[in-house]
């Protein structure tokens, strides 16, 4: 590799030939773009996009999604770091909210390590959701995700799935903040989160709350979530009708 450029405080940075500083507030998008910058110019305006393929000849009806099912809702309420995780039984109770307020059909997402979150989920809500947690490689939950009129999702990587399809979100903030630089890029979205003095309390989440309280997840409310869950598939509907 003739040239190579990277961040001036990563763990390698002798090997570089070019060392650029690593600029905070910045979504993580735009702080890679600016590795770019000692080599060449991005033309103005430059706008970067999200682009994920999805599979072959994808057919949402194979996981029991019909052509009536609006609004359609997944959660995603996995999470690599246990504090990044709302907790199951107030996904529940928004699973209740939406299908009595909206009458919403309400999706499960995640990994087979999700399924077990995923079934509490289901199991204390009381309804037939429909549960995919652990039942999808990794494109068909790219096709799941693009026919979604609304993602909830915890701080993890379907933010980002669904920044790709433009899909409105809502992302529930713990321990991190939306300022690291991984929340959602240019798509409809809301940011659920307590304003607490002890946030952040680490750059990818802890195992447990260091305060002991857990207030920064325990604090959000289902009627905080629907209310913005409601504005957006509101705004979705002016945008669809214009």
């Amino acid at each position: 590799i003739p040239v190579l450029v990277g961040f001036q405080d990563s763990s390698l940075r002798w090997v570089y030939h070019f060392r650029v500083e690593r600029p905070k507030g910045l979504h993580e998008l735009e702080r890679n773009l600016k590795l770019l910058e000692p080599i060449t110019e991005l033309p103005k305006n430059f706008s970067p996009r999200l682009r994920l393929p999805l599979p072959e000849n994808f057919d949402p009806a194979r996981f029991g999604i019909k052509p009536e099912d609006h609004p359609l809702i997944g959660f995603s309420p996995g999470a690599a770091w246990e504090t990044k995780r709302w907790p199951a039984e107030k996904f529940a109770d928004l699973a209740r909210l939406l299908s009595r307020e909206l009458n919403a059909k309400i999706l499960l997402l995640g990994d087979q390590e999700n399924a077990p979150v995923c079934a509490e989920i289901e199991k204390r809500s009381g309804l037939s959701l429909l549960n995919l947690a652990g039942k999808t490689k990794i494109q068909e939950l790219f096709g799941i995700v693009s026919r979604l009129d609304l993602l909830v999702t915890n701080d993890s990587a379907p933010v980002h799935i669904a920044s790709a399809f433009s899909v409105p979100a809502l992302v529930i903030f713990g321990p991190t903040v939306p300022t690291f630089g991984f929340g959602p890029w240019n798509n409809p979205a809301r940011i659920i989160q307590r304003d607490l003095p002890c946030r952040p309390c680490h750059h990818h989440g802890p195992r447990e709350c260091p305060e002991g309280h857990f207030q920064c997840m325990l604090g959000i409310k289902p009627e905080e979530v629907l209310a913005a869950a409601g504005e957006l598939l509101s705004e979705r509907d002016r945008s669809r009708a214009g």
